[in-house]
């Protein structure tokens, strides 16, 4: 029963307005930010400073549509599931109830996103 009302409790601050608008907006700059990263090149000296970038026709001609958007799916999931943790972790922060959770919430929301530029 516990899940079920922590799940509620998410839910209902998902649904106000400013968190909703939070989850979007961090979507929106994560996405393009992966997207942006996806496509550098510069084949095996590649690091995060990399300024040689690929064109989309490049990367489905070489590896095929398949790759190009499964992996653009996958920025967007990504974004999206990081944006929904820092949203959670702002409420936690305000509630000021859960400083724990928030903590590690936030934690987990930077492991994320780390973790997308890998």
């Amino acid at each position: 029963m516990a899940e079920c009302k922590s799940m509620d409790v998410a839910l209902r601050v998902l649904r106000q307005r400013p968190y909703f608008v939070l989850v979007i907006t961090v979507t929106v700059l994560l996405t393009w930010l992966y997207y942006t990263f996806s496509l550098r090149s510069a084949g095996e000296n590649t690091t995060i400073f990399t300024r040689t970038y690929a064109t989309p026709d490049f990367e489905i001609s070489h590896f095929g549509a398949a790759f190009f958007y499964v992996g653009l799916g996958l920025d967007v999931l990504l974004a999206s599931l990081t944006g929904v943790l820092l949203a959670l972790a702002v409420a936690c922060h305000r509630s000021r109830r859960e400083m724990m959770t928030g903590s590690v919430g936030t934690g987990a929301t930077l492991a994320i996103a780390i973790a997308g530029f890998g």
